[in-house]
């Protein structure tokens, strides 16, 4: 007898756009297993794999194109918006970490992405109004690319950092024992300023649940995160409707 030809297979190969991206979309928003978004749309694993890092490949090629420093924004206006929020002055952006949890057969590379709470993760570095991962927060910011930048003087202003970086002429941080008076003041401007930051990665969480745990090696889930950032500029751009944030605080979980 002749086997039957195992369509199931081929089919991945004629997907229309439009499946590729409502399956990349449902993966990111629903936080589900592949097994799961195939069934829905009655496609093999594999299948939903590929249309996964399809569509992620496509949006990470037009990160640069969304993703910049100091923003979008004339710089005066966005020093400005950020004075508003509590009087601190000639701040150009906010920079923190937030940890994305993998879980994937890492290999001899698995030391390098346990952290301090030993489970697996990314460290994704974030600049407010930017996205480069498992190491300290100061580390990680010496070692991109935005770092030799404002080493250089090519920003007119500062970064707004916690207690994990160093404080720095370009990137200051909080007293880490404020007096009365001016040292606190200043403390409490920094921090009413720089919890925008938390607040930016617990809305990027909520509208992309993928985001709380990810079932994919660390060079594809870095390219999936990229893509989630895209998105949620466009979003931000077009003026959806703004999830409200889930975990995205200090230690941002």
């Amino acid at each position: 007898m002749v086997p039957e030809p195992k369509l199931c297979v081929e089919v991945a190969y004629f997907l229309s756009d439009y499946v590729v991206v409502v399956t990349y979309a449902e993966h990111l928003l629903t936080f589900t297993f592949m097994y799961s978004v195939g069934d829905a749309e009655n496609l093999g694993k594999n299948t939903v794999c590929r249309a996964i890092h399809k569509v992620a490949g496509a949006l990470t090629e037009h990160v640069d194109a969304f993703v910049v420093f100091p923003g979008h924004l004339p710089t005066q206006c966005i020093k400005e918006g950020f004075y508003d929020i509590a009087g601190f002055p000639r701040v150009l952006g906010l920079i923190d970490c937030t940890h994305i949890p993998i879980s994937a057969h890492l290999g001899k590379n698995e030391a390098n992405v346990v952290n301090r709470k030993s489970f697996h993760s990314l460290n994704i570095q974030m600049t407010r109004d930017q996205m480069m991962g498992s190491v300290h927060n100061s580390r990680l910011f010496r070692e991109s690319l935005l770092c030799p930048k404002v080493e250089q003087g090519q920003f007119s202003g500062v970064l707004l950092g916690d207690g994990g970086y160093a404080c720095l002429p370009y990137l200051l941080t909080p007293y880490p024992d404020p007096g009365a008076g001016p040292q606190r003041r200043v403390n409490v401007a920094h921090a009413k300023t720089r919890v925008r930051i938390y607040m930016t990665f617990g809305v990027i969480k909520a509208r992309f649940s993928c985001l709380r745990g990810m079932r994919v090696a660390p060079d594809p889930a870095c390219r999936i995160i990229s893509a989630c950032v895209v998105l949620h500029y466009i979003t931000t751009m077009r003026k959806e409707r703004t999830p409200t944030p889930g975990c995205g605080g200090p230690h941002h979980c």
